[in-house]
């Protein structure tokens, strides 16, 4: 992944014009981060503990009393989102902001037990919101909401934080024992709604993809937002038509004629959905380290997400750097990925250490974080200029070793004597939501639609003189919330 890359000569007026408008594209973009899809599928703000009970944790030798239920987040463009939590020994924080996150970059990355609490969701409140069928299948004479919730909650900690947990109420703790054993291992739920790669590059006649759509909606509106420079520029599917629509696991091309100059583009998927049962969300922004949530009920609205797009004219041998950065909880970091589609070599580095990427190819390199511990990881590319990714590294619950539970725990830490941060929406327990709000499905939506972080991308190329290296700059949706 080291090596030099072959300079290209250029006039000078045309090299000071093309710095000086990239400054000043640059001066508008937004740091890039690598905390989970960060503009795929749900954003939403909590709301507060809504339904719940009191559920006892054991450390050692002693059990500590904690409320546990169902949450209220409000879903970003409009919608509610019901979940409760998977890591019991972290609070979580007022108003937190919050992203649908895949599993394998949450703290069940490496659950085996992760199915299992999917089936609780599909198979407990509110899900079965006939609370009368749902106290017969667990042999109780009847059950309210909120021992329904107690329960529930109590019987996901003993397999998401592998902990000793049981409702304080003896039905709730019935009901949590009925869930506990009867949970059968499901496989992960869809996304929402994501495009992968969310980033590509290439050159001026070329079909640049493709680009996989995964989503729980039925159809899914796409379009392409370009520069001045991609006036001909068009999104297409596989047959080289022209799109406007999309399902899952349709792939889309971004079509770009020979000749056309460098530019940028950002392809934009919209769709009406539900978040699928079981989905995962983490906290963002100033709230990474905010209490995980799963899915557990939701209402209808809008979700979307993006993947932007830069190229070079491509008359002239050059390399087309992008980069990337995703979190890794197997490894315990991040990976960084650049990919290089031109036809010449370039090199980047990472914490110090210099990695080449071959015409054609693509270089990952996995930077090690610690658990709950900050990063910012600046990448350097031809020419010395940088792109930064920073976040937290949240992957791990905070339980302690449980005793009887489904084994062994992830590390330490003391829970939270109310496991929920914004309570004071509401004086207590509440039951369900009426009828109108109908959360029994699968929700999302993000909001936001700039080309400021492709006009970044085109700023990289244009300070490196039309086309020695294009880097991507990301921009975090609804960045002025967070």
């Amino acid at each position: 992944m080291l090596c030099a890359h072959k300079k290209q000569r250029f006039r000078k007026s045309a090299a000071v014009t093309a710095v000086a408008l990239a400054s000043l594209l640059l001066s508008t973009a937004a740091p890039a981060s690598a905390d989970g899809r960060d503009d795929d599928g749900a954003t939403a703000t909590l709301g507060g503990l809504k339904t719940y009970g009191d559920v006892e944790l054991k450390e050692g030798a002693k059990w500590r009393t904690v409320q546990g239920g169902l949450f209220d987040l409000a879903v970003d463009g409009g919608g509610t989102l019901q979940t409760y939590c998977i890591d019991a020994f972290n609070p979580t924080q007022p108003r937190a902001r919050y992203q649908e996150t895949p599993w394998k970059e949450s703290s069940l990355h490496n659950n085996p037990d992760a199915g299992k609490i999917r089936w609780i969701l599909q198979n407990s409140y509110p899900q079965k919101n006939d609370l009368g069928a749902l106290a017969a299948a667990a042999g109780v004479p009847a059950l309210t909401a909120q021992q329904a919730a107690a329960g529930t909650q109590a019987a996901i900690w003993r397999y998401s934080d592998h902990i000793d947990a049981r409702a304080k109420d003896p039905v709730a703790q019935k009901l949590a024992m009925y869930l506990h054993e009867k949970a059968q291992p499901l496989t992960e739920p869809v996304a929402s709604l994501a495009l992968d790669p969310r980033t590509l590059s290439g050159k001026s006649g070329e079909k640049l993809g493709p680009v996989s759509v995964e989503t729980s909606a039925d159809t899914v509106d796409v379009s392409l937002e370009t520069d001045a420079a991609g006036d001909k520029v068009t999104l297409v599917g596989g047959d080289g038509k022209p799109v406007t629509s999309a399902a899952n696991g349709s792939r889309l091309y971004v079509d770009i004629p020979q000749g056309t100059a460098g530019g940028a583009a950002a392809i934009k998927a919209t769709a009406t959905t539900r978040v699928p049962i079981g989905c995962v969300f983490t906290g963002i922004g100033q709230h990474k380290g905010s209490q995980t949530m799963i899915l557990a009920g939701s209402t209808t609205s809008t979700v979307t997400a993006s993947t932007t797009v830069n190229w070079i004219e491509g008359n002239k041998p050059t390399p087309v750097p992008a980069v990337s950065a995703k979190k890794n909880c197997a490894k315990g970091g991040v990976d960084i990925t650049a990919t290089n589609k031109g036809d010449v070599q370039y090199t980047f580095s990472v914490e110090g250490k210099s990695h080449t990427v071959a015409p054609g190819g693509s270089r990952t390199v996995t930077v090690p974080v610690g658990e709950d511990r900050t990063y910012r990881i600046v990448v350097t590319l031809p020419g010395g200029k940088t792109q930064e990714f920073s976040g937290i590294l949240d992957c791990e619950t905070e339980g302690k070793p449980g005793e009887g539970a489904s084994g062994g725990g992830n590390g330490g830490g003391k829970p939270s004597p109310t496991p929920s941060a914004d309570t004071t929406s509401g004086t207590g327990p509440t039951d369900r939501p009426s009828d109108e709000e109908d959360v029994d499905g699968s929700l999302a939506a993000t909001g936001g639609n700039s080309l400021t972080t492709p006009l970044a991308a085109l700023a990289a190329f244009l300070i490196l003189g039309g086309g020695t290296a294009v880097f991507l700059n990301r921009k975090r949706r609804k960045a002025t919330r967070d």
